[in-house]
C-alpha cells in the first residue's frame, strides 16, 4: 500500500466519521424522539449500503433516504427551526452526502485490498522455493536449466535430466492427497541425499520430480537412478493422517519410475530435454516389498 493510498483512506474514514457524527446531532436536535430513532436507523442503512457497494450505491441510498425524510416531515408537520445551522435543510444535505462518502471509503478500501492481493500474488510468483516440498519452483528451475544448457554447450560439458515419479501399486486403493504429498516429500528427500550439489530438484506437477544433473553423462545419471531405486524400500514417508508414528516404507506405496535424458545437440531447449526424459520413463527394478 502506497503512502498516497493510505492518506486518502484515512481522510475518507475521518470525513465519514465526522459527517456521521454531525448528521446524528442534527437528527437528534431537530426531530422528536420517535422520529429521531427512525432517522438514525435510516442513517445506519445508508451507511451500510454505501460501505457494501460503492459511491454510486451510496448516492442512490442517500437520495432514497432524503426522499423518505421529506415525505415523513410533510406528514409529521416538522418545520425548519429558526437557526442558520441547525435546520432541516442541513439535515437533508448531511443525509445526501453520507452515502456517497461511505461509498468512496469502500472503494478506497477495496482498491487497497486489490493492490495488496496483487502484490501478494506477485510475491508468491517470485518466491524461489515451493513451501510444501522445499524444492525450487519449476519456473525458476527451468531458468536454471537453460543456464546449465548454455554452460554445457559452451564448455562441452555433460548435462542430464531425470524425471522421477512414484506410481502406486495397481492393487492398492487410491491414495489420498495427504499420502501423495508425503510420498512426493520422501522422493525429494531421497533425491537430495543421493544427488547432492550442484543438482537442482523441482516439482513439475502430476507427482513428477525433476532432477537436473550438471556434469552427469547419461551413464552417470543412470547410476543415480539405480541408487535411488535401491534406497526406495528403506525410505519412509509420513502422511499427516498416518497412525504409524514411524511412517511407512515408500516401496509399500508404489514403484519408482525414472526417465533419463542427456543433452544432445546445441539447439535443444530445457523444455525439450525434460520432455525427452518424460518420454524415456521406465520402472526401475528391485522396488517394493
Amino acid at each position: 500500500m502506497s503512502v498516497n493510498d493510505s492518506f486518502w483512506t484515512k481522510l475518507a474514514a475521518f470525513g465519514l466519521g465526522v459527517l456521521t457524527l454531525v448528521t446524528t446531532l442534527l437528527v437528534v436536535a431537530i426531530n422528536p424522539l420517535g422520529i429521531s430513532l427512525v432517522y438514525l436507523a435510516l442513517l445506519a442503512v445508508i451507511l451500510a449500503v454505501g460501505l457494501w457497494t460503492n459511491v454510486w450505491g451510496g448516492g442512490v441510498a442517500s437520495a432514497v433516504g432524503v426522499f423518505a425524510i421529506v415525505l415523513t416531515n410533510q406528514y409529521s408537520g416538522i418545520y425548519p427551526r429558526e437557526n442558520l445551522i441547525i435546520n432541516i435543510a442541513a439535515e437533508l444535505v448531511a443525509f445526501l452526502l453520507v452515502g456517497p462518502l461511505a461509498g468512496i471509503l469502500a472503494g478506497t478500501i477495496e482498491e487497497m485490498q486489490r493492490r495488496a492481493d496483487d502484490w501478494l500474488e506477485r510475491a508468491e510468483e517470485l518466491t524461489l522455493h515451493d513451501e510444501t516440498l522445499g524444492t525450487l519452483r519449476f519456473s525458476w528451475a527451468t531458468v536454471r536449466l537453460e543456464e546449465e544448457i548454455m554452460r554445457a554447450v559452451r564448455f562441452a560439458r555433460p548435462l542430464s535430466v531425470a524425471v522421477l515419479r512414484m506410481e502406486p501399486h495397481p492393487e492398492s486403493p487410491a491414495p489420498s492427497a495427504q499420502e501423495r504429498i508425503a510420498a512426493l516429500q520422501a522422493v525429494v528427500r531421497l533425491a537430495r541425499s543421493v544427488a547432492g550439489p550442484p543438482a537442482v530438484i523441482t516439482h513439475a506437477g502430476d507427482d513428477q520430480v525433476v532432477l537436473i544433473l550438471p556434469e552427469h553423462t547419461l551413464e552417470q545419471a543412470n547410476q543415480v537412478a539405480q541408487t535411488l531405486a535401491e534406497r526406495v524400500p528403506q525410505t519412509h514417508y509420513f502422511p499427516d493422517d498416518d497412525p504409524e508414528p514411524l511412517g511407512k516404507p515408500l516401496g509399500r506405496w508404489g514403484h519408482l519410475q525414472v526417465g533419463l535424458a542427456s543433452l544432445d545437440g546445441q539447439g535443444e531447449s530445457g523444455e525439450s530435454l525434460i520432455d525427452r526424459a518424460r518420454g524415456a520413463g521406465r520402472m526401475m527394478e528391485g522396488i517394493g516389498e
